[in-house]
């Protein structure tokens, strides 16, 4: 099966909708999927490690069609894994995601493999921990939204959880949310407004925290984007998450006086 994966990925990986639509889609092309599949025992993380391989050879692959398939094996695989198999998966994915140039021609693919990791008491203190300082280096402006996407669910469970955010984090953030970079920018005050609107409130600690933290950076958003709605260099977006998050879980929460 690795073998396969690695020489001949066009036949051996899924093709779209494989797993439910056999008369569709070739048998060849449902062979590693279909085994996992059918497979009843969790995944033990030595054969999750293995598997990891080829997957991620073939998300690195110049063929599209390649690199998209390796998604969805990708999403298989975690499926049937353990958590401490995940954990693994998440541990390897932060090394290649961290390698930079290594990634391949696609970088959308790999960060999306990122979503398939459900928020968890395992997983999302290593995503909060590791995943801003990635974002806050990828210059790809199509990937990055990807990896912020892919981000919020673990945010959200951190704060929900009242696990502490880590300092250097709430530094980064703070940091980024005001960065010069647009597309930084705009990515930064997007997660963490999708964070708090998805709070709703300011209940535990830990999301009153940051919120004091990047109360200031969304007021800057604010008024840079009410002063100059139609030339804001991050587009208007910025300035509507602001004025949500500002008048919604921040108002509600009393901890910012009538400022």
């Amino acid at each position: 099966m690795e073998k396969a994966l690695l020489r001949s990925p066009e036949y051996s990986l899924p093709g779209e909708h494989a797993t439910f639509c056999r008369s569709t889609t070739s048998y060849e092309s449902q062979v590693t999927s279909e085994f996992f599949v059918a497979y009843h025992h969790p995944l033990s993380v030595d054969v999750v490690r293995r598997i990891l391989v080829p997957i991620f050879n073939c998300a690195k692959s110049a063929n599209v069609e390649i690199r998209t398939n390796s998604v969805t094996l990708f999403k298989i695989t975690i499926g049937k894994a353990t958590d401490e198999g995940k954990e693994t998966a998440l541990t390897e994915l932060l090394k290649l995601a961290q390698a930079g140039k290594a990634i391949g021609p696609d970088r959308k693919i790999l960060y999306s493999m990122f979503s398939v990791l459900s928020s968890s008491a395992q997983l999302s203190p290593v995503m909060v921990k590791s995943v801003p300082a990635l974002l806050a280096k990828e210059t790809n402006e199509a990937a990055l939204p990807v990896l912020a996407t892919s981000l919020a669910p673990h945010f959200i469970f951190h704060l929900r959880e009242n696990l502490p955010v880590p300092d250097e984090v709430l530094k980064l953030l703070v940091a980024e949310m005001q960065s010069t970079k647009p597309i930084a920018r705009r990515a930064f005050v997007s997660l963490v407004g999708e964070t708090f609107w998805a709070l709703g409130d300011l209940t535990t600690t830990s999301a009153t925290t940051l919120a004091c933290a990047v109360f200031s950076a969304f007021e800057s958003s604010l008024k840079s984007v009410a002063t100059n709605p139609l030339n804001a260099s991050a587009g208007p977006v910025e300035g509507y998450v602001a004025a949500a998050v500002l008048l919604g879980p921040f108002s509600r929460s009393g901890e910012f006086g009538s400022s």
